[in-house]
């Protein structure tokens, strides 16, 4: 499943990011459900917050889509964001652990599941 994400990124170093491909972990409730992945590389600019929009692509595990629609009956789920982001700068790049949860609404997970 492809789609596009536009985030508001504020970098505040003197040189520019690149995100490069990499993927990350998507748990709902705790439970694995899927990797996102970023297939192209990203750049943040220099001294700026801006309005990014790039593309995604996910893989779900098996019975993800059955526990979406399960979880998005309930009022909140905790949903977690865990892996390795890739950035670069200049000629130098590495690897930065990226562990994030948020509570979201189910009506929020309803929005996302596809018809």
């Amino acid at each position: 499943m492809s789609f596009t994400v536009n985030a508001r990124v504020k970098n505040e170093n003197a040189y520019s990011l690149k995100l490069k491909p990499c993927h990350v972990n998507v748990y709902l409730q705790d439970q694995l459900v899927g990797k996102v992945y970023v297939d192209k590389k990203v750049k943040i600019n220099r001294k700026s917050e801006s309005s990014l929009s790039f593309p995604l692509r996910a893989a779900l595990e098996d019975g993800a889509l059955l526990t979406m629609l399960r979880l998005s009956l309930q009022k909140e789920i905790s949903v977690r964001v865990q892996g390795k982001l890739r950035l670069g700068a200049s000629i130098l790049s590495g690897r930065f652990a990226i562990d994030t949860s948020r509570v979201i609404s189910g009506n929020q997970l309803k929005l996302a599941i596809p018809k």
